[in-house]
């Protein structure tokens, strides 16, 4: 999954097209902190779900935004969709994500983000991999 070519703004634009929500204003929630809360007031729709999981991490940025919610919410999305595959292998996807530090160079190999990774372990996201790991 890579961001449209109109970079987070396009993504952004597209998830609130999927939820019927208009974008922030400045003073309003962040992208993220909206997502997060499509993804919390719509737990049953996969599709939500589903792009809900890949677009946090695009729009994720390490420092400014809090990485349990983040995980908490790809978790959640996981648990409540077990038998939907998209929801498994964006969710998979996301966390793969989240443990690397991300490079200037797509050819480079990424390097392991150490406190993501222990962050994400407490938050259940191994547990998440290994269901869906198991169940596909």
């Amino acid at each position: 999954h890579s961001l449209p070519e109109n970079g987070p703004d396009a993504l952004t634009s597209q998830f609130h097209q999927l939820t019927g929500d208009l974008p922030g204003v400045p003073g309003e929630p962040s992208e993220v902190e909206s997502i997060l809360e499509q993804m919390k007031n719509n737990p049953y729709s996969s599709q939500i779900q589903s792009r809900g999981c890949l677009d946090l991490v695009d729009l994720y940025e390490e420092g400014q935004e809090d990485l349990i919610e983040v995980v908490d919410a790809i978790t959640n999305a996981m648990e409540k969709h077990v038998t939907n595959v998209e929801v498994q292998k964006k969710g998979c996807r996301a966390f793969r994500r989240l443990s690397t530090k991300r490079q200037p160079s797509a050819s480079e190999e990424p390097e392991i983000n150490a406190d993501n990774c222990a962050k994400m372990e407490v938050e259940g996201a191994i547990h998440s991999v290994i269901n869906a790991m198991n169940y596909y």
